[in-house]
């Protein structure tokens, strides 16, 4: 008996197998993708070795170098779901391999981890911004000058929140040497976030300044509101409610508007402070 079957019987008889892969659906070149893997991987080493040892002090790098062992021990097994082309993420590769526990607990690390890194790296990235900005103005000092005849008039609201770093930047561009721009800064003092033992504020032109002018008038409540948080804060204020009371059906007031028609009615507004 002659079992031989001919091309197109085999080509019917054959499972054609498809496997699409992460790299197998990039755009990208091999080299690239692996440096931007490598670019996460380095900026998460940095600012986590600076934050542990702000946290533990100089033993900061043994708990570094605990973690790098247990995250190398964990890799095999992370690696070899992957190479058999587990489905499910993090959460399945555990659970299979250590249990619902772990798994829980890895995957809450997971999302722990991805909250914080977005704040974290935001600050970082600030950070790395008023750097090049301060070594802008030390290489070419007119770039101030040129800032100040751009924006003659400026606002800072939340001032109370500025840092040292901040708020030097803003004073070096807006403020110090010939020529300042109108400045008018807008905070609230019992909301300041450094006004904490062992935070420190802005100690170059701090918020408030010398010269305050006093707002205690809100919008946005009514004055029995007014009368029970007035003395919460840290420095009582005389709050005065000047919004819609409580009740429904009431419509808040049209807001008011003012129209600068040049630059004479920008600099009449406020004196220099």
């Amino acid at each position: 008996m002659d079992t031989t079957q001919s091309p197109a019987d085999k080509a019917l008889s054959s499972a054609k197998v498809v496997v699409a892969t992460t790299v197998a659906l990039s755009f990208i070149s091999y080299w690239r993708g692996a440096a931007i893997v490598l670019s996460d991987l380095a900026s998460s080493m940095f600012y986590a070795g600076g934050i542990a040892e702000l946290a533990v002090g100089k033993p900061a790098a043994w708990y570094v170098l605990g973690v790098m062992l247990f995250s190398f021990a964990v890799r095999a097994v992370y690696m070899e779901s992957c190479g058999m082309f587990v489905r499910g993420g993090v959460y399945v590769v555990v659970l299979d391999s250590m249990g619902p526990l772990m798994a829980k607990v890895s995957v809450s690390a997971l999302v722990f981890d991805y909250i914080l890194t977005g704040p974290i790296s935001c600050v970082s990235a600030g950070q790395y911004l008023a750097f090049l900005a301060n070594e802008l103005l030390d290489k070419r000092p007119e770039a101030a000058a040129d800032l100040r005849r751009r924006f003659p008039l400026v606002f800072i609201d939340e001032a109370q929140d500025n840092s040292e770093e901040q708020s030097g930047l803003l004073h070096r561009i807006f403020c110090a040497g010939d020529a300042p721009s109108r400045r008018q800064r807008f905070g609230d003092s019992n909301q300041a976030i450094y006004a904490r033992p062992g935070a420190e504020g802005a100690a170059t032109d701090p918020f408030p300044g010398a010269a305050v002018q006093a707002m205690p008038r809100s919008y946005r409540f009514a004055q029995p509101l007014a009368d029970e948080v007035k003395g919460l804060g840290v420095a009582p204020q005389d709050l005065v409610g000047a919004g819609p009371p409580s009740e429904h059906g009431v419509g808040h007031q049209a807001p008011t508007l003012f129209r600068l028609r040049d630059d004479a009615c920008v600099r009449g507004l406020r004196p220099r402070s």
